[in-house]
């Protein structure tokens, strides 16, 4: 797997939501996504090297719809009360090819600022990358800031 997330880092800006020309800050921020540049993006993103990606992670914590059933299988986290619920290190595959890796990681949980779960900051620290969990409004203006 990490082969093939090697070959695809050196062709990520071809799945870049956002044109190359205009700048990849974050202008705003809703309940129901970001605005990156001139793009609305709804739902969770990946910022990374001028390259903004759709990121698939489980919104089953706080503020995530409402689950019958328990989507939390083994090797994920398992909180309901928090937005993590249901990630497990798998959704942050795509740091380990990047080159070059990010200083640091800005994670925004929503409304409400959200400890990592238990071992993923050493997961981070091992690859030299600084992680924070904050809201989201103050992950984009760090991210902006940054």
């Amino acid at each position: 797997m990490l082969r093939i997330f090697k070959r695809l880092n050196s062709t990520l800006s071809q799945h870049n939501i956002i044109d190359a020309s205009r700048a990849n800050l974050i202008s705003s921020i809703s309940d129901y996504g970001f605005t990156v540049g001139e793009t609305r993006v709804r739902g969770p993103c990946f910022i990374a090297n001028q390259t903004t990606l759709l990121w698939d992670v489980p919104q089953f914590g706080v503020g995530g719809p409402k689950m019958d059933v328990d989507p939390v299988k083994e090797g994920e986290y398992n909180n309901p009360e928090s937005p993590f619920h249901g990630w497990s290190l798998e959704m942050f595959a795509l740091l380990e090819a990047m080159e070059p890796k990010p200083e640091m990681l800005v994670i925004g949980t929503g409304s409400y600022s959200a400890p990592l779960p238990p071992g993923f900051k050493e997961y981070f620290t091992k690859m030299g990358i600084q992680v924070e969990s904050t809201t989201s409004r103050k992950a984009g203006a760090t991210y902006n800031d940054w």
